[in-house]
């Protein structure tokens, strides 16, 4: 294979003016490197938003690894965010993923923690699984049906919330 079936790098940019002032912009550069049958991911987002009056600042950065464990798809993924907000406390957000597929099966685990200068930094975990089948027998469409089971801790009323999904797919 050659380099550029290895690496792949991508630019997102994003803007909206209002008056005479940038109110939002955005810049989203990310890579992708194949070693093998695992992919590595990195990529780093930063965020200026003066729409609301207040100036809102998030920046973060992402790193992840996909690769097979026999049949199966696995991906592992860690991210961290830095928020400033005038007027407010400055926030640092953690979360951790780990999911995997098999055929049609596939299941995870997202962790987040927020780290806002509270005694007690909310937490949340979720747990879900995902059921993936063929629509009409077609291989670019399908239904997918989800359920997740989410705990809040550390918030302003700590709750546990169940919920099921369904999602059409179609790729063209």
């Amino acid at each position: 294979s050659t380099p550029s079936d290895k690496l792949k790098l991508e630019l997102g940019m994003m803007a909206n003016k209002a008056g005479s002032d940038d109110s939002f912009t955005g810049i989203r550069p990310a890579m992708q490197y194949k070693v093998g049958n695992t992919t590595l991911h990195a990529g780093f987002e930063a965020v200026s938003d003066k729409s609301l009056g207040a100036e809102l600042k998030q920046s973060g950065v992402g790193l992840g690894a996909a690769f097979k464990v026999g049949t199966a798809d696995v991906n592992a993924s860690v991210s961290r965010l830095n928020e400033k907000n005038t007027g407010q406390a400055d926030a640092d957000v953690t979360s951790f993923g780990l999911n995997m597929q098999r055929g049609a099966l596939g299941g995870g685990l997202i962790n987040s923690t927020t780290d806002n200068g509270a005694a007690a930094n909310p937490k949340v975990n979720t747990l879900y699984a995902t059921y993936t089948v063929p629509v009409f027998g077609s291989k670019d469409a399908s239904v997918t049906f989800a359920g997740n089971a989410s705990r809040a801790d550390n918030v302003a009323k700590d709750e546990t919330l169940n919920a099921v999904r369904v999602r059409f797919n179609y790729a063209f």
